[in-house]
C-alpha cells in the first residue's frame, strides 16, 4: 500500500491458494486476478477496456467483506456486467459501484446486470448517469409480487451524484435499512408515496421501520417532500440531516418520529415549514437550523427534557423560538442573524442546566426570559440585538465565566444579579451607547479580563474591591466616564491597563504595588492630570501615554520600574517634566512627541540597552541628559521640531548606530559625532538653521549608505568623504554657505548625487571621478560652481541634470563603458541642461542610449548642441527652449524617428525649420511649438505636418505679434485630442476649419489680445467630443460677451 512504483510479480496466477490481496491504485492491479479462485479479500477492482473486464471476477466467489468496482463506464453492456457474477458472491457485505464520468448510454443496463446477492448489507453508488435505478432495488425475492424484497437485509444505502436520476424506488419497505443517504441527485423534484412503498399494501404500514439516519444533501431541484397517510413514518429515526435543498418548502415530520435525537436543516432557502410532528419528538437532543430564509415558525418545543443543543442561524423570517415548557437538559442555546425574531419562549427560564447562551444579529428582539438560578451557565454572549433593553440576570448564576455584550444600542441595564456571579472571568461590553451603569464588581476574585468600549453614557466602572485576579483592564471610547472604582488599587495582579477616549476621566486610582503590571497605555483622556504610578511597579515593560492634553505629571514611582522596554509620550501639551530615566537598563525604545512644555529629558545614566530614541515637536525642549552618551547600543536617533534644543550629548563609541536623523532644530549648532560610529548607514539633517558643524569623526563612518543635508544655511563645511565605499545616495540642498563637497577618495558605490540651492558652492571634490557606479547626477542652482570633476568611465549614468549653474563652462566628457558586455545593454538615459548661459561645451554622448534631452536657456554652447542632435537617434523626448541664439533647426531633427514629445519654444531669433522635418516624425504624440522671430508671418516648416494626422494627439501652439491667423495646415490633424492656442495677439476670430478637428476633447485659448469671435454654431457642432473648453486673458472677447449678455 502506498508503494507507487512497486508491481506484483509475474506468475501471480499460480498462487491459487492466495486469500488476501491489497493495493490502492489502478496501476498496481495485477493482470491475472481471474485465476485466484481462493481470494477472499479484494478491496477494489478497476475496469479497463483492454486488460480488465468484469469477467475477471466471475470465478472469485469466495470474496468477502468490501468490494469497490471502479470505472464502470468501461463496461459495454448488461451481459458483460452479469459476468461479474455478484449474485453468487454471498460472502460480500459491502459493494461500491463507481463511474468516473457521467454517461447514460449503457449505465442503466450495466447497473441492472450488477445485481448483488440478497444478503448484502451495504450498497454505495457513485456518479451513476442513468435516469432510473435498477429493478432489483425494489424486486421481491424469487420474483414474487408480495413478501420480502431482494435487498431486505440491506442496512446501509448511499446514492451519490446520480445526477440524471428523476425518481426514487420504494425504499421505505426495506426492513433492515438503518442508514440512507441521497446526495447530489439534481433531477429529483419530488419525494412522495412512491418512495415509501409500491402501493400493493391495503392496510396501514410502517415506512422505513429500522431507519436511524437519513441524509438529504445537494438535492438542488427537490421541491416537494410529502408524508404518507395511513402510515407510521420513520419510527426508529434518530438523525435527520437535510442540507442544500434550495427549492424544498417543507420537512414532513409526523407524529411517528418518536426516536428522533438530531435534526439538522441547512441551506434550504425556500423552506417555510417543519412538520408539527417535531413537537412529539421529545427525545430530541440536538436541533440545528441554518440559512432557511423563508422559515417563519417551528413547532413548539414543550417538555423536551433530553434537548441539549439549539442552534438557529440566518433564518430571517423566523418570529419565535417556541421553548414552551421544561427543557431541563438544555446546555447550548445559540440564535444568530434572525432579524425578525421578536420572542424567545418563556420555557427558556426553566433550562437551568444551560451552559452557553448566544444571541447575535436579532435586531427585533426586545426582551429575553429571566436568567435566574442558572447555576451551570458559563458563557453569555449577546450582540447586535439593537432593540434589547435589559439583560435580565436576576441571580444565582454562580458559574458564569464569560459575559460578552456588544452592539446593543438600546441596552440600558444589566440585571443586578450579575453581582452574585463572582466566578466571572471575562466581562466585555462594547457599543452599548445607552448603558449608563453596570452592577457593582466586588469580590470578583476570578475576574481576569474586563473590557468596556463605546459605552458613551457610562459614568462609573464600579470596581469595589477584591478583584484580585484581574489581569487586563481595557476601557475605550466611554466619553462620559468620570471614575474608575478605587477597588482597582487592590487588583495587584493586573498585567495590562489600557484607557482610551475617556474625555471626562480626570483621575485614576493609585497604581502602587502592581508588581505584575507590564503594559500601561493611556490615550485621548483629555482631562486626566496625573498618571499615579506610586511605586513597586517593578515589571512594567511598556508605558504609552498619548493625546492627554491636561496631563502634567507622571508619578515618581516610575523610577522603581527598572524593567521598562518601551516608553512613548505623545500629545501631552501640559507635561513639563518626566521622572529621571536612571538605571533603566532594559529600556529599548524612548519616543517623545508633541509635548510642547517639556524642557528636559532627564537621566543620569545606565540606559545601556536603549536602541531607539525619537523626540519630535517638543518646542521647549532645551536639553537631553548626558545619560545619552552611555547608551552606546543606540541604533536609531531621530530629533525633529525641537526649536529650543541647542546641543545634544556627544555621540562617541556608538558602534551600532545606524540611523541619525535631525530636523527642524533651529538652535542646534553642532552634531557632535566624536568617533567610533562605525555602523552609521543613514545621516539626515534638515532645517537646522544655526547648524555650523558636523563632527569631524563622521569621516570614520565609512559604512554610511545615505547622507542628506538640507536647509542648513549656516553650514559652511562638512567632514571629508573619503573611502566611503558603501555610500549610495548623497543629497545636499539649501546649504547656502557650503563651499566644497569634499569627496576625497573612493566612493565606489555612489549611485545618486544631488546638489541644489548651494549658492556659494564652488567645488566638488575630485573623488567624484572614482564613483563610476553613479546612475544619477543632478546639480541645480549652484551659481558659483564653475566646473565639475571628470565623469570618465561612468558607464551606468542614466540621468545627467544640470540647471541654474550660471558660471559652469564645461560639462566634462562622460567616458566610454569600461566593460564591452555592459556597453551593449540598452539603458534609458536623460540629459538635461537648463539655464547655464556660460556653458561652452557639451560632450558627445553618442555611445549612450539617450531617450530624453532638454536644452533650455543656453548660449555659447548652442552650435555644439545642434551638431550633436544627429547622434541621438533613439530620443523619445526633446526640449529646445529659451534659446536666444537659435536661428534654424538642423535637418538632423527629422531623423529622430522614435521622437514622441517635442518642444521648440521661446526662440526669438528662430526663422527656419526644414520643410520635411516635422512630417518625418511619424511617432510624434505631443508637440509644443512657437514663440519664434517676430519677423515671421507664418509658422516655418508646417507644410509637412499633415503627415502627423494619425499620430499627433496633443498640440500647444504659441504665436507672436505678426501672426494674424492660425496655420491652416492644422485642419488635417484629425487625431488631435488636446489643442491649446496661446499668445496669438493678431487673430480676431477662430477659423471655421476648426470644426474638422472632430476628435478634440480639450480646447484652450489663452492670451489672444485681439480675439473677438468664437467659432460659429455649425463649427461647434463638429467639436461634439469637447469636454473642457477654457478661455483666459482674451480681453476683447470678454468685453463683447459681456455686452451681448447686457443686451439680452
Amino acid at each position: 500500500m502506498g508503494c507507487r512504483e512497486i508491481a506484483f510479480p509475474d506468475g501471480l496466477r499460480n498462487l491459487i491458494s492466495l486469500k488476501h490481496i491489497h493495493y490502492d491504485q489502478q496501476r498496481s492491479q495485477p493482470i491475472e486476478l481471474r485465476h485466484l479462485i481462493s481470494l477472499q479479500t479484494l478491496p477494489m477492482f478497476f475496469v479497463r477496456d483492454i486488460e480488465f473486464h468484469l469477467d475477471a471476477l466471475e470465478c472469485l466467489n469466495e470474496l468477502g467483506g468490501e468490494l469497490r468496482i471502479c470505472n464502470l463506464q468501461s463496461v459495454r453492456d448488461k451481459e458483460e456486467a452479469r459476468k461479474a457474477n455478484l449474485r453468487l458472491k454471498t460472502k460480500l457485505c459491502k459493494v461500491i459501484f463507481e463511474w468516473s464520468e457521467f454517461s447514460n448510454d449503457t449505465c442503466e443496463e450495466v447497473l441492472e446486470g450488477l445485481q448483488p446477492h440478497s444478503g448484502l448489507q451495504s450498497l454505495i453508488v457513485w456518479n451513476y448517469g442513468g435516469e432510473k435505478l435498477p429493478s432489483w432495488m425494489s424486486r421481491p425475492v424469487h420474483g414474487s409480487n408480495i413478501g420480502s424484497l431482494l435487498l431486505d437485509n440491506l442496512m446501509e444505502l448511499e446514492l451519490n451524484s446520480c445526477i440524471n436520476c428523476k425518481s426514487l424506488p420504494p425504499l421505505g419497505q426495506l426492513q433492515s435499512l438503518k442508514f440512507l443517504a441521497l446526495r447530489n441527485m439534481g433531477k429529483v423534484k419530488r419525494i412522495g408515496n412512491e418512495f415509501y412503498c409500491d402501493g400493493s399494501s391495503q392496510c396501514e404500514i410502517e415506512v422505513f421501520p429500522a431507519l436511524k439516519t437519513f441524509i438529504l444533501r445537494q438535492m438542488k431541484n427537490l421541491e416537494e417532500w410529502t408524508a404518507m397517510t395511513a402510515a407510521t413514518m420513520f419510527p426508529c429515526l434518530e438523525e435527520l440531516l437535510v442540507s442544500d435543498c434550495p427549492l424544498l418548502e417543507s420537512v414532513p415530520l409526523t407524529g411517528g418520529c418518536l426516536s428522533l435525537k438530531k435534526l439538522w436543516v441547512e441551506d434550504c432557502s425556500k423552506l417555510s415549514r417543519i412538520g408539527d410532528g417535531l413537537a412529539t419528538s421529545t427525545v430530541l437532543e440536538e436541533l440545528t437550523i441554518v440559512k432557511c430564509g423563508d422559515l417563519f415558525s417551528i413547532p413548539n418545543l414543550n417538555g423536551f427534557s433530553a434537548l441539549r443543543s439549539v442552534y438557529v442561524s440566518d433564518c430571517g423570517r423566523l418570529g419565535i423560538v417556541p421553548i414552551a415548557g421544561i427543557c431541563s437538559s438544555l446546555e447550548e442555546f445559540c440564535i444568530s442573524e434572525c432579524k425578525d425574531l421578536s420572542e424567545i419562549g418563556g420555557g427558556l427560564s426553566t433550562s437551568t442546566c444551560l451552559k452557553e447562551l448566544k444571541l447575535s444579529g436579532c435586531a427585533n428582539l426586545s426582551s429575553i426570559p429571566d436568567l435566574e438560578g442558572f447555576s451551570f451557565l458559563r458563557n453569555l454572549d449577546i450582540s447586535e440585538c439593537s432593540k434589547l433593553e435589559i439583560v435580565p440576570i436576576r441571580g444565582r448564576c454562580s458559574s458564569l465565566q464569560k459575559l460578552h455584550i456588544s452592539s446593543c444600542r438600546k441596552l440600558s441595564k444589566i440585571g443586578d444579579g450579575l453581582s452574585t456571579s463572582t466566578n466571572l472571568e471575562e466581562l466585555k461590553l462594547s457599543d452599548c451607547p445607552n448603558l449608563s451603569s453596570i452592577p457593582d464588581l466586588e469580590g470578583f476574585s476570578f475576574l481576569r479580563n474586563l473590557d468596556i468600549s463605546e459605552c458613551s453614557k457610562l459614568e462609573i466602572v464600579p470596581i469595589r474591591g477584591r478583584c484580585s485576579s484581574l489581569e487586563k483592564l481595557h476601557i475605550s471610547s466611554c466619553q462620559n466616564l468620570s471614575k474608575i472604582g478605587d477597588g482597582l488599587s487592590t487588583s495587584s495582579c493586573l498585567k495590562e491597563l489600557k484607557l482610551s477616549g475617556c474625555a471626562n476621566l480626570s483621575s485614576i486610582p493609585d497604581l502602587e504595588g502592581f508588581s505584575f503590571l507590564r503594559n500601561l497605555d493611556i490615550s485621548k483622556c483629555s482631562k486626566l492630570e496625573i498618571v499615579p504610578i506610586r511605586g513597586r511597579c517593578s515589571s512594567l515593560e511598556k508605558l504609552h501615554i498619548s493625546s492627554c492634553q491636561n496631563l502634567s505629571k507622571i508619578g515618581d514611582g516610575l523610577l522603581t520600574s527598572s524593567c521598562p522596554i518601551e516608553l512613548k509620550l505623545c500629545g501631552c501639551a501640559n507635561l513639563s517634566s518626566i521622572p529621571d530615566l536612571e538605571g533603566f537598563s532594559f529600556l529599548r525604545n524612548l519616543d517623545i512627541s508633541e509635548c510642547s512644555k517639556l524642557e528636559i529629558v532627564p537621566g543620569r545614566g545606565r540606559c545601556s540597552s536603549l536602541e531607539k530614541l525619537h523626540i519630535f515637536s517638543c518646542q521647549n525642549l532645551s536639553k537631553i541628559g548626558d545619560w545619552l552618551s552611555t547608551s552606546t547600543y543606540l541604533i536609531e536617533l531621530k530629533l525633529s521640531g525641537c526649536a529650543n534644543l541647542s546641543s545634544i550629548p556627544d555621540l562617541e563609541g556608538f558602534s551600532v548606530l545606524r540611523n541619525l536623523d535631525i530636523s527642524e532644530c533651529s538652535k542646534l549648532e553642532i552634531v557632535p559625532i566624536r568617533g567610533r560610529c562605525s555602523s552609521l548607514q543613514k545621516l539626515h539633517i534638515s532645517s537646522c538653521q544655526n547648524l555650523s558643524k558636523i563632527g569631524d569623526w563622521l569621516s570614520t563612518s565609512t559604512y554610511l549608505v545615505e547622507l542628506k543635508l538640507s536647509d542648513c544655511p549656516n553650514l559652511s563645511s562638512i567632514p571629508d568623504l573619503g573611502g566611503f565605499s558603501f555610500l549610495r545616495n548623497l543629497y545636499i540642498s539649501e546649504c547656502s554657505k557650503l563651499e566644497i563637497v569634499p569627496i576625497r577618495g573612493t566612493c565606489s558605490s555612489l549611485q545618486k548625487f544631488h546638489i541644489s540651492s548651494c549658492r556659494k558652492l564652488s567645488k566638488i571634490g575630485d573623488g567624484l571621478s572614482t564613483s563610476t557606479t553613479l546612475e544619477e547626477l543632478k546639480l541645480s542652482d549652484c551659481p558659483n560652481l564653475s566646473s565639475i570633476p571628470d565623469l570618465e568611465g561612468f558607464s551606468v549614468l542614466r540621468n545627467l541634470d544640470i540647471s541654474e549653474c550660471s558660471k559652469l563652462e564645461i560639462v566634462p566628457r562622460v567616458g566610454q563603458c569600461s566593460s564591452p558586455k555592459l556597453c551593449h545593454v540598452p539603458m534609458p538615459r536623460k540629459l538635461r541642461i537648463v539655464n547655464c548661459p556660460n556653458l561652452r561645451s557639451i560632450p558627445s554622448l553618442s555611445h549612450y542610449c539617450l531617450t530624453e534631452l532638454d536644452f533650455t536657456g543656453l548660449g555659447k554652447s548652442l552650435t555644439c548642441l545642434l551638431d550633436l542632435l544627429q547622434s541621438y537617434t533613439l530620443v523619445h523626448n526633446l526640449t529646445l527652449s529659451d534659446l536666444p541664439d537659435l536661428r534654424s533647426i538642423p535637418e538632423s531633427l527629422g531623423k529622430l524617428r522614435f521622437l514622441r514629445h517635442l518642444t521648440i519654444k521661446q526662440c526669438p531669433t528662430l526663422r527656419s525649420i526644414p520643410n520635411d522635418c516635422l512630417g518625418s516624425l511619424t511617432c510624434l504624440r505631443s508637440l509644443d511649438i512657437g514663440g519664434f522671430s517676430e519677423e515671421l508671418e507664418e509658422f516655418p516648416g508646417f507644410d509637412s505636418i499633415r503627415r502627423l494626422s494619425a499620430s499627433l494627439t496633443e498640440l500647444r501652439l504659441r504665436g507672436w505679434a505678426n501672426l494674424s491667423s492660425l496655420p491652416y495646415q492644422l485642419q488635417h490633424l484629425t487625431a488631435l485630442e488636446q489643442l491649446e492656442i496661446l499668445t496669438f495677439h493678431g487673430i480676431e476670430a477662430l477659423p471655421d476649419w476648426l470644426g474638422n478637428l472632430s476628435s478634440i476633447k480639450r480646447l484652450g485659448i489663452d492670451s489672444c489680445g485681439k480675439l473677438v469671435y468664437l467659432p460659429s454654431e455649425l463649427v461647434r457642432r463638429g467639436l461634439s467630443k469637447v469636454i473642457a473648453f477654457q478661455i483666459s486673458a482674451c480681453p476683447l472677447l470678454d468685453i463683447r460677451r459681456s455686452m451681448e449678455c447686457s443686451s439680452e
